[in-house]
C-alpha cells in the first residue's frame, strides 16, 4: 500500500521522462519520494488513486537543473505536475527546489485534501496554476520564491483558483 522512493538520482534513470500513476495503482495509500530524485522527469501525474492519503516529495526532486541561473534563463516550456481524482488524499508536501522549472501545476477533484505544504523555490516557472474541487482545504503553505514569473512578457499564462480558501 506504500511506495517509497529514495536516492534515485538524475543519472540513475536517465531515460525516465514521466512519472505517471493512474487507477491501476488504486490501492496505494502513501507515496514518499526522497531528495534529488527524478531530475529528468517532465510529467508527474497521479490520477484516480482511490486510496491515496498522502504525498511527500523531498528536496530538489523533479527539477531538471539545480543551477538557479539556468532555471531563470531557461527557454523550456514543459513540465507538468497533476494530482487529480484522488478522493482520500489529505496532504501534499513538496520539499524546497522541487519542480523548480515546471510550467504547469494542477490540483483537481481532491475533496479530502486538507493541507498543501510547498517549500521554497518550487514551481518558479509556472504559467498554469489550477486549484479546483478542494472543498476540505484548510491550510496552504507556500515557501519563498515559489510560483514566481519574473518575465512580464509571459502574461499569456492562466491562474485559476476556483474554491476560495484563506492562505496561511
Amino acid at each position: 500500500r506504500d511506495v517509497a522512493v529514495t536516492g534515485v538520482q538524475t543519472c540513475a534513470l536517465p531515460i525516465l521522462k514521466s512519472f505517471i500513476l493512474h487507477s491501476f495503482f488504486h490501492l496505494l495509500a502513501h507515496i514518499v519520494i526522497g531528495n534529488e530524485c527524478f531530475g529528468k522527469v517532465r510529467v508527474f501525474e497521479l490520477d484516480g488513486l482511490g486510496e491515496l492519503e498522502s504525498v511527500v516529495i523531498g528536496r530538489e526532486s523533479f527539477t531538471y537543473t539545480k543551477i538557479f541561473d539556468d532555471i531563470r534563463n531557461s527557454k523550456r516550456s514543459d513540465g507538468s505536475c497533476r494530482i487529480v481524482n484522488c478522493p482520500k488524499l489529505k496532504s501534499i508536501q513538496i520539499g524546497g527546489y522541487s519542480f523548480s522549472d515546471y510550467h504547469s501545476f494542477e490540483l483537481n477533484n481532491l475533496p479530502s485534501l486538507q493541507s498543501i505544504d510547498i517549500g521554497g523555490d518550487c514551481f518558479r516557472k509556472v504559467r498554469v496554476f489550477e486549484l479546483d474541487g478542494l472543498s476540505e482545504l484548510e491550510s496552504v503553505v507556500i515557501g519563498q520564491k515559489s510560483f514566481r514569473i519574473r518575465d512580464r512578457k509571459r502574461s499569456d499564462g492562466s491562474c485559476r483558483i476556483v474554491d476560495r480558501k484563506s492562505v496561511v
